[in-house]
């Protein structure tokens, strides 16, 4: 994405439009989720009756079903927002790194 007007920001102003992303946005991707999870289930339930590795079958909203269906989750990836120019992970790491050294 080209800047037509060249402006430059430092980190800390990045940082300032990541958090404020992330404080607008952070409902919808609660929705988005809890979507994610519904659908997961709902999948899941499809396949039924699901066995584990010794050939038993896993009651559905069991210990041993929730953890196979949580499995599920990870086929599906949402990417989350990103800042050009500005490494959210890296720059919470910088602050962590920080704090540690200063206590």
């Amino acid at each position: 994405m080209s800047n037509s007007f060249n402006l430059q920001f430092n980190h800390y102003q990045l940082s300032k439009l990541h958090d404020l992303c992330e404080q607008r946005t952070k409902h919808a991707f609660d929705a988005v989720g809890e979507g994610i999870f519904q659908a997961t289930r709902e999948f899941a339930r499809s396949l039924s009756p699901v066995y584990d590795a010794e050939g038993n079958v896993l009651e559905e909203d069991t210990p041993e079903w929730e953890e196979w269906a949580e499995g599920l989750d990870n086929l599906v990836w949402i990417e989350n927002f990103q800042v050009e120019g500005f490494n959210a992970v890296a720059f919470r790491k910088a602050q962590l790194e920080a704090r540690l050294s200063n206590s």
